[in-house]
């Protein structure tokens, strides 16, 4: 691989192939006018989605796996959504996160919040793009940095955030702790614009099928044995006992 400029690389064993450096956030808009193939989380794919285009996925790489769940200072005694909407008895809500399509669908089927609003959807917030009707649910996009956003602020007790976490240690460095249930489960996958031509659709499936191999024997460790000829048989049998 050679570097050409700024975020594009060139392979230079394959001339068909460029690789090009984006945001996860940006991945659905290049796959829809610009790339023909693209690795990126199943949380900004979906997240990003438009009516107009939705890219196929090839397969997942069982790679890169996080959820994005909903949390609170580890002081609350909420342990769910539901819990956290019930909790406000009337006050109006103010929720932070990045994923703001995926937020809005968590709390739509949350119990308590069909209970108090009905099928109404929360407003949320694009800096100055408003959309929503529920005035008294906000769902605020933070643009990053959402697991200190209540940290870094004066908290109110109608505040709380929904943010991707791997280990969780993001949230333990903040004294936050993760709602039950979790709102989407996410890993790295390979996708591709559904109208390339039917040999692009294959050079992704063979560029899908090396990499998911080159993740899969990373789980794998190669042991080596020196023995004489007349034990391998011995060694073989022990092995395979073993499974």
């Amino acid at each position: 691989i050679e570097e050409l400029e700024k975020n594009y690389l060139k392979i230079r064993n394959d001339k068909n192939t460029d690789l090009i450096i984006i945001r996860p956030q940006d991945a659905n808009e290049y796959l829809s006018e610009k790339i023909d193939c693209a690795i990126c989380g199943l949380d900004w794919i979906y997240e990003t989605q438009t009516e107009n285009f939705k890219p196929e996925l090839i397969g997942l790489l069982d790679y890169g796996q996080a959820r994005l769940t909903f949390a609170l200072p580890n002081k609350s005694n909420c342990n769910s959504i539901d819990d956290f909407i019930s909790d406000q008895n009337g006050k109006p809500i103010k929720i932070y996160t990045e994923l703001t399509r995926l937020t809005q669908d968590a709390i739509l089927n949350s119990k308590a919040y069909q209970e108090r609003f009905g099928n109404t959807k929360p407003k949320v917030v694009l800096g100055s793009y408003i959309f929503g009707e529920n005035e008294e649910v906000e769902i605020i996009r933070t643009f990053g940095g959402t697991e200190g956003f209540l940290e870094r602020r004066i908290r109110n007790e109608n505040e709380i955030i929904s943010d991707i976490t791997q280990t969780g240690s993001s949230f333990r460095k903040y004294g936050l702790k993760p709602l039950t249930p979790d709102i989407f489960s996410s890993q790295v996958g390979v996708f591709i614009n559904t109208n390339i031509p039917e040999w692009k659709k294959e050079k992704a499936n063979d560029f899908w099928r090396n990499m998911k191999g080159v993740l899969d024997a990373k789980k794998y460790v190669n042991i080596k044995f020196n023995v004489k000829k007349e034990n391998c048989k011995v060694i073989e049998d022990y092995l395979q006992k073993k499974n």
